[in-house]
């Protein structure tokens, strides 16, 4: 009995060690938690990938009809885009021959004023800032800048539009609107009516990691901002 009281304080300090030791391994094996935003958003336990990419997001083309109260609508399910939450960085395409305004001669007289046969793509190629958050599950309003190719003219372009992480993809959304002079393009007149100078761009899609099926990747789940129509036809009221 002498001897046990003798060596009890030694067990205790032994215990108070091991205790203390296991403490500090639990506190290191935490895993990481980002900071909450102000926003308050949920945040996302998976570590994001850097790369997104669609091969079907959405890009429609508004033109007020002069002398009408209409507008000519075109649009496209198959655009081809990346981005890159690393460099924020982006690039998004649109083969002009996917447009559809729903009516056969329409087409025709849309890609003969757009040439094209000789012009087959429209392309945007910038960087966007702020940096995207990938932990949160808010819509994180953004400003891309850079070249907007269209009918051999290339100019310098700002757009303004909004991402958001929607589970494992990237959803975006954005519209501006061009003068088609600015690109050598003589306003289109489709079946003898007049298309104003003026057109509204609107493109929306959902990305996905580069290593998923892209074919997955379609349109956003929620409509992007500006649309005028839901049946993409040329109407006059």
């Amino acid at each position: 009995m002498e001897y046990l009281m003798s060596r009890y304080p030694i067990i205790i300090i032994a215990c108070l060690v091991l205790i203390s030791c296991n403490r500090s391994e639990s506190e290191t094996l935490k895993p990481f938690a980002p900071a909450n935003n102000d926003q308050k958003d949920e945040l996302v336990s998976e570590i994001p990938h850097d790369v997104y990419s669609t091969k079907s997001g959405r890009a429609e083309f508004y033109g007020d009809a002069i002398g009408t109260i209409g507008i000519f609508i075109g649009q496209s399910g198959s655009m081809n885009g990346d981005i890159d939450l690393q460099e924020s960085t982006m690039e998004f395409s649109v083969n002009l021959k996917s447009l559809s305004t729903g009516i056969d001669r329409r087409d025709r007289d849309m890609f003969v004023a757009l040439k094209a046969d000789q012009y087959p793509e429209i392309r945007f190629t910038g960087s966007f800032e702020p940096a995207f958050n990938p932990y949160s599950t808010g819509k994180q309003a953004v400003t891309a800048k850079g070249e907007f190719h269209l009918h051999g003219v290339t100019n310098l372009l700002v757009v303004n539009g909004f991402l958001k992480r929607q589970g494992d993809a990237i959803v975006m959304e954005a519209d501006w609107n061009i003068d088609v002079t600015d690109y050598g393009i003589d306003p289109p007149t489709v079946l003898f009516v007049s298309i104003a100078n003026e057109v509204d761009i609107n493109v929306s899609a959902r990305l996905l990691p580069i290593t998923t099926d892209l074919t997955s990747a379609g349109p956003a789940d929620y409509p992007a901002t500006g649309h005028r129509s839901e049946n993409f036809a040329f109407q006059l009221r």
